[in-house]
């Protein structure tokens, strides 16, 4: 399963950027260049989602303002108008004469 795989992935990472925050670890090469990756990683994502959100509001909200009178202004002229309804009554049925 591959969710599965990337949650034991990620609880290792959490786990090792934990570990590396510690004092008789901190001062270790690998640990420090680990936690420095997993800072940098965390940073792009959350500038990558911040971004992605902002995009999609953008854009959201262009659609709205522009498509939606588009839709009101169609809807209210294939409106039926009352008078011409009246005019156009059922015709009465065929008679078999």
């Amino acid at each position: 399963d591959p969710m599965a795989s990337t949650i034991k992935y990620m609880a290792g990472a959490a786990a090792l950027y934990a570990i590396s925050t510690q004092a008789p670890f901190s001062n270790i090469g690998i640990f420090a260049s680990t936690r420095r990756a997993a800072d940098s990683t965390m940073l792009v994502l959350y500038k990558t989602a911040a971004g992605t959100g902002r995009a999609a509001w953008y854009s959201s909200t262009t659609i709205f303002l522009m498509v939606a009178p588009v839709l009101f202004i169609m809807d209210t002229s294939e409106a039926i108008d009352p008078k011409a309804a009246a005019g156009a009554a059922i015709p009465p049925p065929i008679s078999a004469t």
